[in-house]
């Protein structure tokens, strides 16, 4: 008795290997995908962090007051709004700032912040429970910056400033 190979056989197993390879090779790369994406999110978030955070040591820098205006309003005073940053001079000259594309204090525009919003709302709070607004000057100002791109990232920091050095 001679066992003969069956020539339909070699093609069925042929055929049942190219589709659990396929299967295979279609879940490593929906991995792939998935953590491409994942990194890609990421690296959003990071970006958008760092240009809160820049935002925010920028307003830290500014005095509490205006120290050429004394005003009761928050914003920018006369003279201060040139379409930069530049003649900010207090913390609350932020306040209503919107911006897209991203620009630096004096003005030049951030490498590839096209998709980029920055906004910035400055509202006096009360000593005691800073999550409640004033509509005067209670010496504690609440400071929150928003940044988002175009795929949906979203960071918000908030931060108080005082009177006090």
């Amino acid at each position: 008795m001679s066992l003969v190979p069956r020539p339909g056989f070699a093609i069925v197993e042929a055929v049942l290997a190219t589709v659990i390879m396929s299967v295979a090779v279609a879940a490593a790369l929906a991995t792939a995908c998935s953590t491409a994406t994942y990194q890609l999110h990421a690296a959003q978030r990071a970006r958008a962090g760092a240009l809160v955070d820049d935002l925010v040591s920028e307003i830290m820098y500014q005095a509490y007051q205006d120290p050429v205006y004394a005003t009761t309003v928050l914003g920018p005073d006369t003279g201060e709004s040139n379409g930069t940053r530049s003649l900010f001079n207090d913390c609350d000259d932020y306040n209503g700032w919107s911006e897209s594309p991203l620009h630096n204090k004096d003005g030049t525009v951030i490498a590839n912040t096209s998709s980029w919003t920055r906004s910035v709302v400055v509202n006096w709070v009360t000593m005691t429970n800073p999550t409640v607004t004033s509509t005067t000057e209670t010496g504690v100002k609440q400071i929150v910056i928003t940044v988002t791109n175009g795929a949906g990232v979203k960071v918000i920091r908030t931060f108080l400033r005082t009177n006090h050095s």
